[in-house]
């Protein structure tokens, strides 16, 4: 999971210090923005769902596009 935002976090004191580093890496991130934590409780809450319920030795990425690799 990364990079994720949240308010008094790591992202967030980078951001405070380091803006041309935090600006550099959102840049890189397709969907143009850091992720959210409700977005990863989303994806879990799916998989721990009965819609999640075929699911089975994945590794799911959640991080905007920012992987570039098809996940095997």
């Amino acid at each position: 999971i990364c990079p994720i935002f949240i308010e008094g976090g790591s992202w967030d004191k980078i951001k405070q210090a380091m803006t041309a580093f935090y600006d550099s890496t959102v840049a890189q991130i397709p969907l143009g923005r850091m992720g959210t934590a409700d977005e990863v409780a989303a994806q879990a809450a799916l998989l721990i769902s009965p819609r999640g319920g075929f699911t089975t030795g994945t590794n799911v990425v959640i991080d905007g596009g920012l992987t570039k690799r098809i996940q095997y």
